[in-house]
């Protein structure tokens, strides 16, 4: 067919197909208007991509924007030739040589003679460039240049007109070199290249404020010159600027239907779109530009590939800004490969480690909201742009970041350290953490031997010996008495009526919770430890509001004792993080748990055992907000300093090996977590043997691996086994047999049994709300599960009630950035698609997407699932083009993380090739 045989001649011999194109475009431009139809439907008939890309070219050419988007034709040399020469006299200008060109004007450096003798820029409407429309944008210019006043935008100085009638302006004469140039050129910081930018952002702020958007932000509009020293950036060229307050000349400048105006890479989507550079653009398609150039500032990189991005032809170009969001600045600079990224480094004066590290963060959010898609969701100004890098540069919050009360206090820590522990005393509320072993008698031993070694030093103390023993003699004296008290509870029943029945020992908890008060009125010290270590029993039997007043009881007579020892009142605190964690107040346990690793950092000289217990329980709540790569940072520093001080096996090193699989299990890293928790669970059953709550666990996350990798058959076996071993130690009504369950039903689920699925989702949801009783992030996960088992049955309808619950919940209790709360985002959109609502779909799953790429990454199993309920909803709405670029980015991404053959990869295989049926490419 024509148009596969014009293809190819493009694939085989590009220079012949753009000759092609030039000799038609030739053709028509020398043509009246009123032919042209005519013409192209001879020359390109049957190659409706070569007409395109003709009729786009002519309408640049009309428009006078040829230039900034297309390689000159030779009609333009043509009408070059007839323009100035060096050495001419124009007024009281001599140009000099010419400094640059735009689509209708050139730029010449001149020599002004009176009144002042200076070099200036002599901008001069070209020959042959004198339209209407054009007369009247490069008056336009003129004007906008006039009512600015600006250290940072380039002067107008005076205008006037050729003998021949073409106008010109003359401006101030800026000698530099364009902003990124100068910043790599001079190996710019990336605060310096920040600092710099700001002064543009103010600038283009000063230029809105005066009614006037620029429309053709890049770095080669802004020019760096030097002054005491220092970079000045000016910006230039207002060329397409647009008036927002007034009119800036006397005629209506009529735009082309169609026509872009700007440069493609810097370019806002309303600008891609039809009505582009009419009415519909305000001043928010500059907070984009600013966006895109403060991304390649900060990574060396442009959010779309130049090259690529102009390939694509007219059309695709346009949908493809408009449509297709920018992948995250982190995620640009991992594609630049190792030799790229060393090198941005390099000119940014950090290593490769820093960079990533520092451009992750506020300053992603930053950018990430100044180039939003929709502009209702980015800044509304520069200067609002400009503020919040102030603030991320002062290390205050930023607007782009979450809003929560846990990140405001931690950028508030951050900047008052050393006021905020001086002030420990009278904080919002502490954390705690750690799991006891069997009822307490590893913490009673453990500081029995303190007390013990402490006695020991004290006989060779000199002056404070005898003070020392005292200290010795008391803490030993209350080591004894709590050691002896868990005997009497525990001789309270036989062994043998207690093995194995939770429901026995817990009912020796209640007894022994009930005497504390009464047997120790007069011993604090001891009724703490005593209320400390029944409270964590109870926390880890799941029995919260039991744990909560005995926990918060000792935590208040530790803090209001000043004699308390750190080590004590450190691990009050971090057991009631750990209780705040589990009753899903993560804000709290947030704030706390940095508050506990900066004490760490601060003791002189550092506890290092207990630092790595600090940097554990800020990774479990980090997990447990869905910030990745914070949890992961936490826990390889906690694993780090564990295997370099903890014999092996060890309990915490076990535990520390679990968690940290878990987090690259979620980051995708699926290898990297399997060696973590096989490493884990052979850990555990040396210490623990076959029955052992941390080895049911690891079993469990270690079969959401296989699942994951499609290893089905031992995922299940798995499941089963960490089912069992939860049944034995903590019954079935607990949330360590519940999880396990839940993710059976996943698996049923994925195997395509939706009445066992169901069935087992249904329980376990039932096991979650008698366990918390209430509102709880795991009962609302459980809500979305069911939601999403109904939905596999087509049960549309109920299944949007369970996801619409679901979402309330999360939102009120984990926030709109947390992966929960994204994933049940993105199914309500998928419902609505199935219920006929896919117009509401497309916003909702927009934001799930991108809330999701941001937080987990842009190859997390749930980035990809939002892009693919995306291609369907876009495909049930007959967008076929739009719906194959989101279902091949799913395929992309599954084969590369989960590989060809994966279930997953060839359901989207499957949904490209309905997207290609949709637009009647049936033989591909």
């Amino acid at each position: 067919m024509a148009s596969g045989e014009g293809h190819s001649e493009a694939a085989a011999d590009p220079a012949a197909r753009r000759a092609r194109v030039e000799m038609i475009f030739n053709i028509a431009a020398d043509s009246p208007r009123e032919q042209r139809a005519a013409i192209l439907a001879d020359r390109c008939a049957g190659d409706p991509t070569l007409r395109a890309e003709v009729e786009g070219l002519l309408e640049q050419f009309d428009a006078g924007t040829l230039g900034l988007l297309s390689p000159k034709s030779p009609i333009l040399d043509a009408v070059a030739m007839i323009g100035e020469k060096a050495g001419e006299t124009i007024g009281h200008y001599r140009l000099v040589e010419v400094l640059g060109e735009g689509g209708f004007g050139t730029v010449w450096v001149a020599e002004q003679t009176q009144p002042v003798r200076r070099r200036v820029a002599f901008k001069i409407l070209k020959a042959g460039m004198d339209s209407k429309a054009i007369l009247t944008r490069f008056e336009q210019e003129r004007q906008a240049l006039a009512l600015l006043d600006h250290a940072n935008i380039a002067k107008v100085l005076d205008a006037g007109a050729t003998p021949t009638g073409r106008p010109f302006f003359v401006m101030e004469l800026v000698p530099g070199v364009p902003l990124n140039e100068y910043c790599d050129d001079r190996r710019l910081s990336l605060d310096e290249r920040l600092n710099i930018f700001m002064q543009v952002g103010r600038a283009v702020q000063h230029a809105h404020q005066r009614g006037i958007i620029h429309r053709d932000l890049k770095p080669s509009n802004i020019i760096v010159t030097e002054a005491d020293g220092k970079g000045l950036p000016k910006v230039i060229d207002f060329g397409i600027a647009k008036a927002t307050a007034h009119q800036l000349t006397e005629q209506t400048l009529q735009t082309v239907q169609g026509q872009v105006m700007g440069t493609p890479e810097y370019m806002s989507p309303e600008q891609a779109g039809s009505g582009g550079a009419g009415g519909d653009i305000d001043t928010r398609t500059d907070v984009y530009s600013l966006g895109v150039i403060l991304y390649e500032l900060i990574t060396g990189a442009l959010p779309f590939d130049s090259a690529s991005l102009r390939s694509k032809g007219f059309e695709a170009m346009q949908r493809l800004i408009r449509e297709v969001d920018p992948p995250r600045p982190s995620t640009r600079l991992s594609t630049l490969g190792e030799a790229g990224i060393d090198e941005a480094a390099s000119k940014r004066q950090v290593d490769r480690r820093t960079l990533v590290k520092r451009l992750k963060g506020d300053l992603e959010w930053i950018i990430l909201k100044a180039i939003e898609k929709d502009r209702t969701r980015r800044y509304d100004s520069a200067a609002e742009l400009v503020l919040d890098i102030e603030r991320h540069l002062n290390d205050q919050p930023v607007s782009a970041g979450p809003p929560s009360r846990a990140y405001r206090m931690s950028k508030f820590v951050r900047r008052n350290r050393v006021a905020v522990l001086a002030g420990s005393a009278i904080a919002l509320a502490v954390v705690a953490g750690g799991v006891v072993s069997t009822i307490g008698f590893v913490r009673a031993s453990e500081q029995r031997d303190r007390a013990l070694a402490a006695e020991a030093e004290a006989r060779h103390q000199g002056a404070e010996a005898e003070r020392s023993r005292d200290r010795a003699a008391s803490e030993a004296d209350k080591a004894n008495a709590v050691v002896e008290f868990l005997k009497q509870m525990l001789s309270s029943v036989k062994p043998a009526q207690a093995r194995g029945k939770e429901v026995t020992v817990r009912s020796i908890l209640d007894e022994s919770a009930a005497r504390l008060a009464v047997e120790f009125k007069d011993r604090p010290d001891v009724l703490s430890e005593l209320q400390l270590t029944i409270g964590s029993t109870y926390r880890t039997l799941e029995r919260f509001g039991e744990a909560e007043p005995l926990i918060a009881a000792a935590l208040r007579a530790r803090e209001s004792d000043p004699s308390t020892p750190v080590a004590s009142l450190t691990s009050a605190r971090r057991e009631w993080g750990h209780l705040a964690i589990d009753q899903g107040r993560l804000d709290e346990g947030l704030v706390l748990m940095q508050r506990l690793v900066d004490e760490a950092r601060g003791a002189s000289p550092i506890d290092e055992a207990a630092l790595a217990k600090s940097l554990s329980g800020l990774g479990r709540v980090l997990l447990a907000s869905s910030k990745y790569e914070a949890a992961e940072a936490a826990y390889r520093e906690a694993l780090e300093i564990r295997r370099r001080v903890l014999p092996s096996p060890h309990l915490d090193l076990a535990d520390n090996l679990d968690s940290l699989g878990r987090v690259l299990d979620d980051r995708g890293r699926k290898a990297e977590a399997v060696v973590m928790f096989e490493e884990s669970l052979s850990m555990s059953t040396a210490l623990f043997g076959d029955l052992s709550p941390r080895q049911a666990g690891t079993i469990n996350n270690l079969a959401s691996v296989y699942h994951d990798l499609g290893r089905y058959d031992q995922a299940e076996a798995m499941y089963r086994r960490s089912m069992e071993l939860n049944e034995r130690i903590h019954g079935r009504v607990s949330t360590s047999f519940a999880m396990p369950l839940n993710n059976l039903a996943l698996l049923y689920q994925d195997k395509g049994d939706l009445v066992a699925a169901e069935a087992a989702f249904r329980e376990s949801l039932d096991i979650r709300r008698q366990v918390y009783n209430g509102e709880h992030p795991a009962v609302a996960n459980a809500i979305n599960n069911l939601g999403g088992v109904l939905f596999h049955q087509k049960r549309y309808d109920e299944a949007l009630v369970y996801f619409e619950e679901a979402l309330e919940m999360q939102r009120r209790l984990l926030g709109s950035n947390h992966t929960q709360t994204i994933v049940s985002m993105s199914n309500i959109g998928s419902a609505y698609v199935k219920t006929g609502r896919a117009a509401e779909a497309i916003p909702l799953l927009l934001e799930a997407h991108d809330r999701g790429a941001r937080v987990n990454g842009p190859e997390h199993k749930f980035t990809f699932t939002a892009i693919l309920n995306l291609a369907q909803a876009e495909a049930s709405l007959g967008n076929y083009l739009a719906a194959e670029s989101y279902a091949r980015e799913c395929l992309e991404g599954r084969s590369r993380v989960l590989g060809p053959t994966h279930p997953d990869t060839q359901f989207a295989r499957r949904t490209v090739a309905q997207t290609l049926a949709g637009q009647g490419r049936i033989e591909e």
